[in-house]
């Protein structure tokens, strides 16, 4: 590609308008493709353009322009179109005196992209944009978020890799944030597998108290931490609401598995209309008729990445779950396993929260990894016993997770149980 060369040879101005056109033609291709699948492997296929673009755009210091132009290509993954944003092949993009205006947002968001020479961190707050730049080669970073998320999976406490990780990715911002509000997080294709939440929090030296003895902090306890699908991507959304206890809630259970019992009771007490459907005999037709009419979907019992098992060989996959399906769906809890795993984030198309988050979800829980039946029975309960309270989910799952991390049991202290869920969406 020309646009690389120019870059090598330091002719930045060039580069950005041959990245520009690259990107047009691009595009151009890219609306005419409506299937998902073909869509996402499209995005992938043309990721080099986007990062090479925004990369070079940081070159020249210009960091608002290269966040909305990185917000824009990230809008993507869930929708076709962005409307009422022009085009970016319209954009004066190589003319350092265009600065788009920065996304607007109502909480505080912390963006990261990773390059093969380094990550970009952009703090956004309100209308204020701060960049900074951290020196780490990508393939180190990967290998840094593989082996974390896989020490974490396997119920192993944290390493020293968790410490460069969090060195690298949150000591340059983490005086700036807010400890009573959410702290939104995006993270690349790169980042995707990152526990963020999981990364432990140096504690300040006390007089009073040996650090051995100091209780350790993480990030996802310490703040409410919601993933988000990108700033533009997050307008397919609907509107985040408390919890509206009087809606009808659906109940999905295949399981019989030690805690299923608990979670029923804890979404009854708070859901008095929770309607609850055994899998193990329940049609496909029967879960999205409720789904339909439905404020809320939990789900408990074996899962992926890309399907929810109601009984052996029958499951249901992200095509099943539709906008019309969703279209009063506040709040999904997908307590199986790896609910949430991916590989390449909101891109890919077989994801099931990708498919919760196109079909407008604002409120999405998911897993990780792997799960133990009794701690997420333990979490969940804890979790709809604060949305009971009126705490949104974003302050239920902090408080869950902070219950389970101070338990006097080993096992639902450790990472691997409380970490395991994050909250995908958005905020306001």
């Amino acid at each position: 590609m020309r646009a690389n060369a120019e870059r090598q040879l330091g002719r930045l101005n060039e580069a950005v308008m041959d990245y520009q056109s690259a990107l047009e033609r691009s595009e151009l291709a890219l609306r005419a493709i409506r299937d998902n699948v073909s869509r996402a492997r499209w995005i992938l296929k043309t990721d080099e353009i986007d990062h090479g673009l925004t990369w070079t755009l940081l070159k020249r210091n210009e960091d608002t322009k290269a966040l909305y132009v990185w917000e824009r290509l990230r809008s993507r993954s869930l929708a076709s179109d962005n409307d009422g944003d022009p085009p970016l092949k319209g954009l004066e993009l190589e003319n350092a005196a265009f600065v788009p205006a920065a996304p607007a947002v109502s909480e505080m968001h912390l963006i990261y992209a990773a390059f093969r020479d380094g990550v970009q961190i952009w703090m956004v707050n309100g209308p204020v944009v701060k960049g900074i730049w951290v020196d780490i080669e990508r393939e180190h970073l990967a290998e840094l978020v593989r082996n974390f998320a896989n020490q974490c999976a396997d119920r192993k406490k944290t390493s020293d890799q968790a410490l460069e990780l969090y060195t690298k990715l949150l000591q340059p911002v983490i005086n700036d944030l807010p400890k009573d509000r959410p702290v939104v997080v995006e993270l690349d294709q790169t980042l995707a597998r990152l526990p963020i939440e999981a990364l432990p929090l140096p504690l300040p030296p006390s007089p009073h108290e040996p650090s051995s003895k100091a209780e350790e902090e993480f990030f996802g306890i310490k703040y409410q931490v919601v993933r988000s699908p990108g700033i533009f991507a997050q307008k397919i959304l609907r509107k985040s609401q408390l919890p509206q206890t009087q809606r009808p809630f659906l109940f999905v259970d295949p399981s019989r598995m030690p805690g299923h019992q608990e979670q029923a009771e804890a979404i009854q007490h708070v859901f008095p209309h929770t309607q609850v459907l055994d899998a193990r005999d329940v049609e496909r037709t029967q879960i999205t008729r409720s789904l339909s009419s439905s404020y809320g979907f939990h789900f408990t019992g074996h899962g992926t990445g890309t399907g929810l098992e109601l009984r052996p060989g029958f499951s249901l996959t992200a095509q099943d779950f539709t906008s019309a399906t969703l279209s009063k769906v506040q709040l999904a809890v997908l307590a199986a396993c790896s609910t949430g795993s991916t590989t390449n984030g909101t891109v890919d198309a077989d994801n099931l929260v990708r498919s919760f988050l196109v079909a407008g979800v604002p409120a999405v829980v998911s897993s990780q990894w792997n799960v133990d039946a009794a701690g997420t029975a333990g979490l969940m309960k804890s979790f709809y016993g604060h949305l009971g309270n009126g705490d949104t989910p974003a302050a239920a799952l902090q408080k869950a997770r902070r219950e389970m991390a101070s338990s006097t049991d080993a096992t639902k202290s450790l990472p691997y149980t409380w970490a395991a869920f994050t909250l995908t969406g958005r905020t306001d």
